[in-house]
């Protein structure tokens, strides 16, 4: 079983890094928020999220201007020697689709079409990550 909390949440503003008049830059946008949690001296099992109402955009694809990403972020780094981060675009506390699919991205998966696979990536990704060693039965009476 997986435990996913928020520890913290913070606005700041500063980091998003404007394409045009109500978008952002989404590649600027990550670069800056992983500058800003370098020096944090959380675990690798933590996943940083800029969540935005703006639509991220990305200059060196020359997409169409209505062709935006939903989220922007670190690939397969949950549980490496690399931070995880990404920048969700947030469409309203209704639909938690694009920070589930950011969510995903981090751990690796690129989409949800093989269940089996997806499931072998997970438990990859897991492995990777530190363990409890306090067992089930006696979690409540273990520090944190």
């Amino acid at each position: 079983m997986i435990k996913i909390e928020v520890v913290s949440v913070h606005q700041i503003d500063s980091l998003g890094v404007e394409n045009k008049p109500g978008s952002l830059e989404a590649n600027v946008t990550l670069e800056k928020l992983k500058s800003h949690v370098a020096t944090e001296q959380d675990g690798n099992n933590t996943i940083n999220y800029l969540f935005t109402r703006k639509p991220l955009f990305v200059k060196a694809t020359g997409e169409e201007p209505n062709d935006h990403y939903t989220y922007y972020g670190t690939f397969k780094t949950f549980c490496s020697t690399m931070k995880s981060a990404v920048v969700v675009h947030h469409e309203g506390m209704n639909n938690s689709t694009n920070a589930i699919g950011a969510t995903a991205w981090i751990f690796g998966l690129t989409g949800f079409d093989s269940v089996e696979l997806d499931f072998f990536t997970m438990l990859w990704v897991f492995e990777r990550c530190p363990k409890s060693n306090c067992p089930a039965h006696c979690t409540p009476q273990c520090p944190a």
